[in-house]
């Protein structure tokens, strides 16, 4: 019964686009590669949607490696069902670098309109 639910979410992960992830506070829920157009404000919104993802990835891995060393689960399906969070959890971490990269241009570019001794500290942010 568990081993079906195990297949049931490895299957629904497969099926599910990666550009789909929560979406802060822009709206329409959906990636864009294209971040020039968006504000800062969006992009932190990306930012902290992002994170939570990664939190999320996290929770799934740990859940899935706790039901293989209990056998719950096959090691086939285990194996499946790693493939595709590993996956996710690289396109996760692609996006926080560029997310950080938009908002140090961001703040590099507020710095530049500002007194040029004043600069915001962009290494003390986390990523994915």
């Amino acid at each position: 019964m568990y081993e079906e639910g195990i297949r049931e979410t490895a299957q629904h992960l497969a099926e599910a686009p990666l550009e789909k992830i929560p979406n802060g506070q822009t709206g329409n829920g959906f990636w864009c590669e294209d971040l020039s157009a968006s504000s800062l404000e969006e992009i932190l919104g990306w930012q902290a949607a992002n994170k939570a993802w990664n939190k999320d990835l996290r929770q799934r891995t740990n859940a899935l490696v706790n039901n293989r060393l209990s056998n719950n689960i096959s090691w086939s399906d285990y194996t499946a069902a790693r493939k595709l969070t590993i996956g996710e959890a690289v396109e996760c971490r692609r996006r926080a670098a560029l997310l950080e990269v938009q908002i140090e241009r961001r703040y590099a570019s507020s710095d530049a309109a500002r007194s040029p001794g004043t600069r915001h500290d962009t290494k003390s942010r986390t990523n994915c």
